[in-house]
């Protein structure tokens, strides 16, 4: 009976279909579908009040702001957006140039963008001004981009490996260096290599900060004989000061000027971290060793998966005892302890923002200093927060709403109703994201670039 009157169900359910669709084709009712497929595809507000919203044709996977202009990855090709107005830079490439990866490099006006063509190697690097190539490489695989250089690597058939330092003003390398060994996942647009890890999330992105100063040292990991390595190379002149071999109990990362090496073992069934801090150049310890835990482990075992949260030289740690602190890795001095049950959210140079044990209070404190407390302020347990060069950026929810706090006072530089995704902080407002459009929130009292005046955001209460 049951399988009778599904049947039956079925059957008058294809005859109405049937039926509205000989009506619809007769002309005897009107089609909805493209109605519908027109409110489906109806571009909506990412927030109130955005300077520009612009629906790109494909879903933008990057974004990072380079001169007056958003150098914004989408699908596979890159454009160049005006901030003021959210028009294309060049208008002869409306709908951009193919590239697989975007890389920005330098600062301000001196900035430069680099990208791969896919399935190529070898990049092209613009002016984002006007979008013109000035400069192009057919044999790089990777490329890294800073604040005051940029890097590339180019490498044989059997990943022997050759490594170049720029200026972003300049397309001649200033030094070249031969790594050793084979290369261990080099490719693309800034690679991770041995250091410490960037705070992002599915709401925002690890490289919200923008390009940032060259390290005087970096690692890069290489294999050798079947051995991990890591060359420590001076940013400077090129120069390798140390290949460092890592046992299987062991990591190595470069940070602040120094080689950090740590530890873990087992012994009956503890495991027990130690971490110590070397010269780069005389190979000699500096600080420790101390029983910090650096990298944090896995549900089982004593494996260090995840590298610690680092800004400049000022990184994240735990106590033996599991107190969160913040160390200065280039002569270990502890420059803030906490207790039990809080975490260190983000971290930059000079501040450090400190989740408190409820989830929900967040607290900036000043580095290299007196460790005093800057301000606090409040925001929910699941939401993303990351230091940028434009201030504290967060992505809250219930409700959701993005803000970036000033850096020094917490107070609001943005505050906007959105469910969208940060995508890029320039330093007059914030880039937004969902579906295929994108969207600039223009932070209060801040006009576009061309006018090129501000004002003072409205002050809030701060600590």
């Amino acid at each position: 009976m049951a399988s009778g009157r599904a049947i039956r169900r079925r059957t008058v359910l294809l005859l109405v279909v049937a039926v509205a669709a000989a009506l619809i084709i007769t002309g005897a009712v009107p089609n909805p579908f493209p109605t519908i497929w027109a409110w489906v595809s109806e571009e909506r507000p990412l927030a109130d009040d955005l300077a520009w919203q612009e629906r790109l044709g494909a879903r933008p996977a990057a974004a990072t702001a380079a001169g007056d202009a958003l150098a914004v990855a989408a699908g596979s090709s890159a454009q160049l957006y005006q901030r003021g107005s959210g028009r294309p830079v060049s208008m002869a490439q409306t709908d951009g140039w193919e590239a697989q990866w975007v890389v920005v490099a330098g600062s301000g006006a001196g900035s430069i963008v680099i990208s791969s063509p896919r399935g190529e190697d070898g990049y092209e690097v613009r002016d984002p001004d006007t979008g013109r190539v000035i400069h192009t490489d057919d044999e790089a695989v990777a490329v890294w981009g800073f604040g005051d250089a940029w890097l590339d690597l180019r490498c044989d058939d059997r990943r022997a490996c050759q490594l170049r330092g720029y200026q972003p003003d300049g397309v001649e390398p200033q030094w070249r260096t031969d790594l050793p060994g084979q290369r261990e996942g080099l490719v693309g647009g800034n690679p991770e290599l041995a250091g410490p890890q960037s705070v992002g999330s599915n709401r925002i992105p690890d490289d919200i900060a923008g390009p940032e100063p060259v390290p005087p040292l970096l690692g890069f990991p290489v294999t050798r004989r079947g051995d991990d390595v890591v060359v420590v190379v001076d940013t400077r002149t090129g120069q390798i000061r140390q290949e460092l071999a890592q046992g299987a109990d062991e990591r190595v990362i470069v940070v602040g000027g120094r080689v950090i090496r740590s530890v873990m073992r087992r012994y009956d069934g503890v495991c027990v971290s130690e971490v110590t801090g070397y010269d780069a150049v005389t190979g000699d310890p500096v600080w420790g060793p101390s029983p910090y835990h650096l990298w944090s482990t896995g549900d089982v075992g004593c494996e260090q998966r995840e590298p610690p949260v680092a800004g400049g030289a000022a990184v994240a740690v735990r106590s033996a005892e599991g107190e969160p602190m913040i160390l200065d890795a280039y002569d270990g001095r502890v420059l803030w302890s906490g207790e039990l049950g809080e975490q260190v959210e983000a971290l930059s140079a000079e501040l450090a923002v400190i989740r408190d044990e409820d989830g929900f209070q967040r607290r900036g404190i000043r580095l290299g200093g007196d460790g005093a407390l800057l301000w606090e302020r409040r925001a929910d347990e699941e939401a993303a927060l990351a230091i940028a060069q434009c201030g504290v950026v967060v992505s809250d929810r219930h409700p959701n709403r993005v803000y970036v706090w000033d850096k020094q006072t917490g107070e609001d530089r943005l505050s906007v109703s959105t469910s969208a995704r940060v995508l890029a902080c320039a330093p007059d407002g914030v880039l937004l994201t969902e579906g295929r459009s994108i969207g600039f929130a223009r932070f209060d009292g801040l006009t576009s670039p061309e006018s090129g005046s501000d004002s003072t955001p409205p002050e809030v209460d701060s600590k």
